[in-house]
């Protein structure tokens, strides 16, 4: 059984009433919106509840990827609740911030889109390194349609992976996009069947927890900086050089010559006689 970090992720209320849980199992985190009867929309506290298990995640040890899925088998995430979105500052919106914190979690984090996402809960999904849908996968945001102009970093992070028409048939048009057209335009990297999803998300997560941590995040760190056109070069080349003296790289070759897997420890362990 993994380890249950919920209590804190739902501010210490009852787990029936907790929006959001955490737990970790196996070196994967996993984070759960559970507002089933919502659709797993989320209201102002379930936001602070969300940014709060993201903290909780990026301080925990020994992580290498992340979950991030709704509760129940339908739509992932149905975005703001109705109710909340006339109380928003369109200078400071919290769920965008949460977006945002979410794409800059140093783990790489696989996200179950299931039947779909709507309003924020698909920036919430493209705040996602891998995102698996189903056939029935829809996605929507109805900004324009309610008179909202919707934020700016939503709509990079959508022109950055999706493109620019993409972002225009779902930000400008409001267009419902389907299953196929989303894997198409990036926004989805796998369609499978629902009753499959789960397992290949943690498929997908496994796979990503073998690889060599240091590696991934620094590889997570510069893919975001060269897409944003915020990279320096300099940098990228002090991670590929450090990647280069690594203890993970010694045991990533050894591992290849003896012809098995590799145990990467990660921790910024460099090879004898080496500098970082």
């Amino acid at each position: 059984m993994g380890a249950s970090l919920g209590s804190r992720a739902g501010h210490g209320g009852p787990a029936s009433v907790r929006p959001v849980r955490v737990s970790v199992e196996s070196a994967i985190g996993r984070l759960t919106i559970d507002r089933v009867d919502k659709r797993n929309a989320l209201d102002l506290s379930g936001i602070e509840c969300l940014r709060d298990a993201m903290r909780q995640l990026s301080g925990e040890r020994g992580l290498r990827s992340v979950i991030v899925e709704g509760a129940g088998e339908g739509v992932f995430c149905a975005g703001l609740e109705f109710g909340d979105i006339v109380r928003i500052d369109g200078c400071n919106n919290p769920f965008t911030a949460a977006c945002d914190e979410l794409a800059a979690l140093p783990l790489p984090t696989v996200c179950t889109v299931g039947d779909g996402a709507y309003g924020a809960g698909a920036d919430l999904a493209l705040a996602c390194d891998f995102r698996v849908g189903t056939p029935e996968c829809r996605v929507r945001v109805p900004a324009a349609q309610l008179g909202v102009h919707y934020d700016g970093s939503g709509i990079a992070r959508a022109v950055r992976t999706i493109g620019m028409q993409g972002a225009r048939r779902m930000f400008l048009a409001a267009e419902a996009l389907l299953a196929e057209d989303l894997l198409r335009m990036g926004f989805l990297d796998e369609i499978v069947p629902r009753q499959e999803i789960c397992s290949r998300v943690e498929r997908r997560a496994r796979g990503l927890a073998a690889l060599a941590p240091d590696v991934v995040r620094d590889l997570k760190r510069s893919i975001a900086e060269i897409a944003a056109g915020s990279d320096d070069a300099a940098v990228i080349l002090e991670r590929v050089v450090r990647s280069w003296l690594s203890e993970d790289f010694r045991e990533g070759a050894t591992a290849r010559a003896e012809k098995r897997r590799p145990r990467f420890l990660g921790g910024g362990r460099f090879g004898i006689g080496n500098n970082p």
